[in-house]
């Protein structure tokens, strides 16, 4: 069976070409060599590609679970790279994982431990915040529950709760994620200092810290500018 997390780069490539070949096929002033090139490779490409690479098999046992991971896709909420492309099946699990790294002889698992436990924090919380979202009818514990306030009438139910509770575990782990890179990357920051907010600088005024080389690593780049979204100076 192919591993998603392994073909992400070339499902990207992939569908960049599909676009790019529909839409330079139907653009007039297209540069003529470009059409030419797009009208040789375009057989190559469905050759190697064939059946289509993002289409798998439903593996869905019932219609809810299929309602589910229908929800995560089209919401980009999968741990897969190919979920970035858009909402395919092939991307209809968490295959995301770290890279090959060297660790100690006496903890050989600490990396692996933290990252796992992690990713099944955020599977769960989005999966209460599905709950929360698609639930229809009030759930029996919410029945006899003696509320004092009654005008206006507020919004308490379990719905809302899963929803909140989804959003407290998804906030909390970024602070888990400072801890981690701070160990994997053996920044040296002391453990009562680690955030996610002190990750990046050793102090708010001075630039980010040489480890992280944001002009080749996407990836840090937006944790970076996710960082300055949620902590803003003075805040």
């Amino acid at each position: 069976m192919r591993d998603p997390q392994e073909e992400g780069p070339c499902l990207g490539i992939f569908e960049g070409f599909r676009i790019g070949s529909q839409d330079y096929g139907s653009v007039a002033k297209c540069h003529p060599e470009v059409r030419l090139h797009f009208k040789r490779t375009t057989p190559v490409f469905e050759s190697l590609y064939s059946p289509d690479p993002l289409t798998w098999r439903d593996t869905a046992t019932t219609e809810e679970e299929h309602d589910y991971r229908q929800w995560c896709l089209v919401h980009y909420l999968y741990l897969n790279p190919s979920n970035d492309l858009g909402p395919y099946s092939v991307a209809a699990g968490d295959s995301m994982g770290l890279a090959s790294h060297v660790v100690p002889l006496d903890a050989p698992y600490t990396f692996e431990s933290f990252f796992d436990q992690m990713k099944q924090e955020y599977v769960s919380a989005r999966w209460l915040l599905y709950e929360g979202l698609t639930a229809k009818v009030p759930h029996f514990s919410d029945r006899d529950v003696l509320l004092q306030v009654s005008e206006p009438r507020p919004s308490l139910c379990l719905s809302i709760e899963k929803a909140k509770t989804a959003y407290r575990i998804s906030y909390s782990l970024f602070d888990k994620i400072g801890f981690f890179v701070n160990a994997y990357m053996k920044l040296g920051i002391p453990e009562r200092q680690v955030s996610f907010r002190t990750l990046w600088r050793s102090d708010e005024k001075k630039p980010i810290r040489k480890e992280f080389d944001l002009t080749g690593n996407w990836g840090v780049l937006c944790f970076v500018l996710a960082g300055q979204g949620l902590f803003r100076e003075g805040e």
